[in-house]
Order: C-alpha cells, then sequence, then structure tokens
C-alpha cells in the first residue's frame, strides 16, 4: 500500500515539474529607441512625449525620434539586436531576468568597433538613457526601456503564432519583430573556399 505522504511528494514534485515545463520563465518587450538631439532648434518631438522628462534633464534644446523598435526576451541568456543609423549595430544579451527587472549586456558597435560595453539593470517599467556616439547632426541617445510581456496563450508557439491544430492565429506584433541574435553583416563569418 501506498503513504499519503509518498502520494503528496509525488504530487508536488509533479506539480514543480508542470510549473517549469508550462514556460514559467519571465518575458519583458525592450523598447530600443534612437533620438537624434541637439541645440540647434527647439523642437520636441511629440511621438517622444513619454521620453520628455527623462531628455530634458539632458543638456540639448531639440529632440527628433530616428527610430524605435520593440523585442521580446525571454528568461536568462536571450539575446536580440537591431540595426542602428550610421552603421551601428545594438546588441542585446538578458544576464538576470526575474518578474521584478532586467539584466543585461549592452554592446553597440559602430562598424567592428565598440563604442558601448556595459551591463545596465532595469526595472520593469523604466527606461535608461546612453548617450551615443556625436555627429554633425548632433548626438544620438539609445533609449532602452523594460515592459513586462502579456503572457503568451496556451497552445500557440511564439515563433509561428499557430495553435495546436496549425491555425492560423495573429501573431504579436513584437515576438512577429522579433529576429535571433546575429552578429552586424559587416562581422559574420565569410564561407570558407
Amino acid at each position: 500500500m501506498i503513504s499519503a505522504a509518498r502520494v503528496a511528494m509525488a504530487a508536488a514534485l509533479a506539480a514543480t515539474f508542470a510549473t517549469g515545463a508550462s514556460g514559467g520563465e519571465p518575458r519583458t518587450v525592450i523598447t530600443i529607441s534612437t533620438v537624434l538631439a541637439s541645440n540647434q532648434s527647439r523642437n520636441f518631438d511629440p511621438k517622444l512625449v513619454d521620453l520628455r522628462s527623462e531628455l530634458r534633464s539632458l543638456r540639448f534644446k531639440s529632440y527628433r525620434l530616428v527610430g524605435s523598435e520593440s523585442r521580446l526576451v525571454k528568461g536568462n541568456g536571450d539575446q536580440c539586436g537591431i540595426e542602428l543609423p550610421n552603421d551601428r549595430y545594438l546588441h542585446i544579451t538578458t544576464r538576470d531576468h526575474t518578474a521584478d527587472h532586467l539584466r543585461m549586456h549592452v554592446l553597440l558597435n559602430e562598424g567592428n568597433r565598440p563604442l558601448i560595453n556595459t551591463d545596465i539593470k532595469l526595472e520593469q517599467g523604466s527606461v535608461v538613457l546612453l548617450g551615443g556616439p556625436r555627429g554633425p547632426d548632433g548626438t544620438l541617445i539609445i533609449t532602452i526601456g523594460a515592459k513586462e510581456a502579456a503572457a503568451e496563450p496556451k497552445g500557440r508557439s511564439a515563433r509561428t503564432g499557430r495553435g495546436r491544430q496549425g491555425s492560423k492565429a495573429p501573431v504579436e506584433k513584437v515576438e512577429k519583430a522579433q529576429e535571433a541574435a546575429v552578429p552586424h553583416p559587416s562581422q559574420a563569418a565569410k564561407p570558407s573556399e
């Protein structure tokens, strides 16, 4: 006869494994925006209204949104990257990903030369500003924001958005935009002949 203690222990172990297998790892949407800051005018791009207080603390008078992209990262060790203006590439690797915060390694390359190579910690819902390179039109400011992602629908693959029966379910824009971390095109290995 099986004891009640053994049944309880088996149930607890089963619950532990089921939770781990259900994808309980944290999911965060990282939004990366590039902003051109200068003192040439007093224009403030209305698309940057959510970053107004952070940007106004800087020494510039004019701010223009150059581009903004979002990526979904899951768990520790996940990677993502985006191309930025003027042959620059931003690569992010998650280091410590919890429900409350995201610690990540950030590498900004221009060509093959690193411009920024640092670790940062973001609380969920916060934004960090990185001062980028100066150019003739101003200074590039890179903003990185973290926001907890909505839970993935059950039975749906994050890669394809297809349910268990292969139905065509809509894919979240951020999942569709997510790409595997690849080196900047100028860093890609060339096939040997």
